[in-house]
Parts: structure tokens; sequence; C-alpha cells
């Protein structure tokens, strides 16, 4: 067996590793050479230290495969604006945010960093790159024997938009369909209410977050693995019916009442804790969709705590 030093040292490996510290495969084969275990058993250490890295390598790989698209370094700290008006000088930044390029006012006359002379050069260097395929531009050049509609993504207007397409130098900025577009370039888009609900891209992780579903006029708790989706995505359920249904029956106020001589209980949907919740009153009160009311509590759950259900596709 490794004896006691070994062993600390191969789990010093695995937690730097972990850790990203400056213990190395190198240094700890060089470690397991020069120490006094048996050969059989260097051999074999040497070999489950490999095959941890390899593996580990390979899941790195996977993961960042995964990962949604990025805005270039230089795109992502905001610039420093002027605080006494008027400035001097206007120039342009990226947004990261709102992803778009905007204008702003300073007295410092530098284009260092997060600052361009012109909006183009901005979404040349910044939008376009963090846009990815969803800036491409369009191509209605005539190669078939008619044009046909399609789809592409305008990253001016932030929408996908139709266009007779020509079948000329396809680009990946083309689309048959309004909800191929959507999937591809969701993250960019400003109409967050209407973007489909998506769990991510990540394999790992789990994350409970809330997400407008327009057919229903609800907000639905749905797993988020970590990274990717869009920004139909909200930390609270509260927080998703104040941005898309601001007049939803599940965001009305109810007097909460407990007190045991009050003859009549329903249930009423609290939004600040996602949970519905029973109350007594002296007098029969009314409920239906006009009312945060109801009179059972599966009715409440039912229209107020609804889970999302991703629709699998298989291509």
């Amino acid at each position: 067996s490794f004896n006691k030093r070994g062993t600390r040292r191969i789990a010093c490996l695995i937690c730097a590793h972990e850790n990203e510290k400056q213990i190395t495969l190198e240094s700890t084969i060089e470690f397991i050479v020069k120490s006094g275990m048996m050969l059989a058993v260097r051999i074999l250490a040497i070999s489950l230290l490999a095959g941890l890295c390899f593996v580990s390598a390979e899941v790195g790989d996977s993961e960042e495969e995964w990962k949604t698209r990025y805005a270039p370094p230089r795109c992502e700290k905001p610039p420093q604006i002027a605080r006494q008006t008027p400035a001097k000088y206007r120039f342009w930044f990226y947004n990261l945010t709102a992803t778009k390029c905007e204008p702003f006012y300073t007295n410092k006359l530098t284009l260092h960093g997060n600052s361009f002379g012109s909006k183009k050069s901005c979404n040349k260097f910044c939008r376009d790159k963090h846009y990815g395929m969803c800036a491409d531009a369009k191509n209605e050049s005539l190669c078939w024997k008619r044009k046909e509609p399609y789809l592409w993504f305008n990253p001016d207007t932030k929408k996908c938009e139709l266009f007779m397409y020509g079948g000329c130098d396809p680009n990946s900025n083309v689309y048959r369909t309004k909800l191929a577009c959507i999937e591809e370039c969701a993250e960019f888009m400003d109409e967050v209410c209407n973007l489909p609900i998506d769990e991510g891209d990540c394999i790992k992780g789990k994350e409970t977050r809330f997400g407008y579903n327009p057919p229903f006029r609800s907000c639905e708790a749905f797993n988020y693995t970590g990274c990717g989706g869009n920004r139909n995505n909200f930390k609270t359920a509260h927080s998703c019916l104040m941005t898309c249904a601001k007049d939803s029956r599940c965001l009305k106020h109810t007097q909460e009442n407990s007190q045991f001589f009050r003859f009549f209980v329903t249930y009423f949907y609290d939004a600040m804790k996602n949970e519905c919740r029973p109350t007594r009153t002296f007098f029969r009160k009314s409920s239906g969709p006009k009312y945060n009311r109801f009179r059972t509590i599966s009715e409440c759950q039912r229209v107020c705590m609804r889970t999302h259900k991703p629709k699998f596709t298989f291509e």
C-alpha cells in the first residue's frame, strides 16, 4: 500500500487540481519515482494520476463547449462617465446588460478599453463578436429560381424578421421558423417575456428559477442548470410576475387572517414566499379571476404555482 507521505502528496495533487493550485502532475510523478514505493505500486500510482488528469481535462473541455457566448474582455467593463455636464467628448460603449452599443459623455479623450469613436466601430468590435452568428448580415442575392420567405435575426432591432432568401452563400443567420431563430438568438432579444423558457446548457447544477409562459399567462418554476439560457429567467416568482404579468390575480393583495373563530377558510397566493397560504374570514368572500382567493389549496397551486414542462425534441 502507499505510505502516508505518498498518499498525502497524491491527495494534495487532487485538491490542488480542483482549486487550480500550483502542484503539477509532473512534479508529483517525479516525487513518486524518487519515493521508496515498490515498482508496481509506483506504476499504478502514475497511471491513476494520468487518468485523473486526462478525465478532468476532457470534462473541462466538454463543459466549455456548452457555455453561453461571451463578449470580448475589452467590452465587459463600463467606461468612466463624466459627472459634470456638459462634457467635452461623446463616445460609444458596449452595454453588456442591454447587449447593445450606447453613447456616453466624458472629459477624457481616450479610446482605450470599452470606448469607441463611433457606434459602427463599437458594433464591430463588441456587439458583433458577442452575438456571433446572430450578427451575420442578411443575404438577399438570388441563386434559386425564386426567393422564399425565411427569417434572420436583425442585430439592430434585436428581433427575428422575415426576408426573401434566394439561396446564395448561406450563413448561419438564416432560419426557416421563428422558433428556430428565437432558440439561437434569444439571449440578445429585448422581448424578455416572449422568450421560450430555457433551462440552460450546463450538465451540472440545478437552481429553481422562474420564467414567463405567454400561452398560460403565468410564471412557471423550472430547474436552471447554471449557464446559458436566456433572459426569461427570474430568481423569484415575484420578480417574474412584476416584469411580465403585473395584472395577474396572483399579485393581488389578500389579507391573511388565522383566528380560529373566523368561519370560512380560503387560500391565497403569496408571491414573495411562492406559496399558497390559508386565510379565514367571517363571511364568504368572492373568488374567481379577479381575486387572489381560491376555494382549495390545489386550485391555488394549479393557477399560481405552475411548474414548467420542457418539450423534448429529437433530431
